[in-house]
């Protein structure tokens, strides 16, 4: 049996729940898997006090298969209809639409409002960065967990 754990299904769920806390916001792949890894990590990005997904040792070693289970999951909305494509001058960047909304209020879990709950604070903490400079945030704190920091 396959687990969800992990999973394309798993990641598009926290993908929608993502959308809606961007609240109408565009946002390509790339900034979609640093906001999703944030948001799971967010004690390690000193937003919340703890992580949603634990204090793995491995859990920085996760970011790059995790933007391959984006793409995949970004994929999947896409074609099952939740999530539209917009061209913009930034390249291709995705926006949850109103099925996707539907969807998303269906979703009825303490993790689904935790993760809705701490996706809010990433946003507020974030709000007006760059792309570049998300990653370069999460980069630190790659490094510094290399360094035992």
């Amino acid at each position: 049996m396959n687990s969800l754990l992990g999973s394309e299904f798993e990641t598009s769920l926290r993908i929608l729940i993502l959308f809606e806390a961007a609240f109408e916001e565009p946002l390509n792949e790339e900034t979609i898997a640093m906001l999703d890894f944030m948001t799971i990590y967010s004690r390690d990005f000193e937003i919340t006090d703890s992580n949603l997904h634990g204090e793995s040792n491995y859990r920085f070693a996760e970011f790059t298969s995790r933007r391959e289970l984006v793409k995949s999951a970004v994929k999947r909305l896409v074609l099952d209809g939740l999530i539209n494509v917009l061209q913009t001058k930034n390249g291709f960047e995705f926006m949850l639409n109103q099925d996707g909304r539907e969807f998303v209020s269906h979703l009825d879990s303490k993790y689904a409002d935790t993760y809705y709950e701490t996706a809010m604070q990433v946003f507020t903490k974030t709000r007006g960065m760059s792309q570049r400079a998300l990653s370069e945030l999460i980069n630190k704190r790659i490094i510094a967990s290399l360094q035992g920091g």
